[in-house]
């Protein structure tokens, strides 16, 4: 056998050994992993997960790419997963230039329409959507109640709309409204419904006071982390001590996050692996 046959020999070795491949792509870069996934067939099966789990979406040209391809089939089913849009697990808007108005309903209601997996939702500063459109969108994709953590902060959203969305989160864990109208019944949709809240951000909620601090301490028993800083309406030297304050931490890693596209290139989309 000549050098090059053994090397061939070798290389499909790897490629067919499911456990060295797993192994090596949850190390790699989000470059490598693109580059797998345009090398061969068995190549992208290993790495479009990785590169569609936590997708960086920083330009709107990103954003338009992304959104127009996760209701798109999967031209190889990747376990049980039959589309784009199935494989991403974390939406998160804070690095997206321009959101505040350019960013509305119709743009966004695809991404929550087709990806039906998602465990983290961010919205943040997405202020050109309508309290009725946010409610529409939770109404309309009763998928979305499998969510762990969700960011509406430095929103419009008056205090009913986020009563009508906590609702139908049971799943939570992490919620940031800070800078929203949240107030009385935000707290009373956290109490009822938010059994597992852990991590609760409601700074510079000006509608918070005394009586809603009271309601989340006592009705939230494994609430580790409350920020109600900058509510003008919380007076009261509160005893909150037994709460932590330090930064959420848990499986959401955005320096471990995979994405296929760079800053400024468009959402790679992977129709035909070779």
């Amino acid at each position: 056998m000549t050098n090059i046959e053994g090397s061939a020999s070798a290389v499909c070795r790897v490629w067919n050994n499911s456990l060295i491949v797993g192994g090596l792509v949850g190390f790699m870069d989000k470059s490598s992993l693109l580059q797998i996934c345009l090398t061969c067939k068995q190549g992208w099966l290993y790495a479009i997960a990785l590169l569609w789990s936590t997708p960086d979406i920083t330009t709107m040209r990103n954003f338009r790419s992304f959104a127009a391809t996760v209701g798109k089939p999967l031209p190889h089913s990747v376990g049980e997963h039959a589309h784009y849009g199935e494989l991403v697990r974390i939406f998160d808007l804070f690095m997206l230039a321009g959101r505040w108005e350019r960013l509305g309903y119709d743009d966004v209601a695809p991404v929550f329409k087709h990806c039906t997996r998602l465990r983290k939702i961010g919205m943040n500063l997405c202020q050109h959507i309508s309290d009725i459109s946010f409610v529409k969108l939770f109404t309309e994709n009763p998928h979305l109640s499998s969510i762990t953590a969700l960011d509406l902060s430095e929103l419009m959203l008056e205090d009913q709309a986020i009563y009508e969305i906590i609702g139908r989160l049971p799943n939570l864990h992490r919620l940031e409204l800070n800078e929203t109208n949240a107030g009385y019944l935000t707290c009373c949709a956290i109490v009822d419904s938010l059994l597992n809240i852990r991590w609760l951000d409601l700074s510079d909620c000006n509608l918070m006071d005394d009586n809603c601090v009271k309601m989340l301490l006592n009705g939230c028993k494994h609430l580790t982390h409350l920020s109600v800083e900058g509510c003008f309406h919380v007076v009261d030297e509160l005893n909150i001590a037994g709460l932590a304050v330090d930064e959420w931490t848990d499986e959401y890693d955005a320096s471990s996050g995979y994405s296929s596209a760079e800053d400024g290139s468009p959402f790679v989309f992977f129709t035909d692996p070779l």
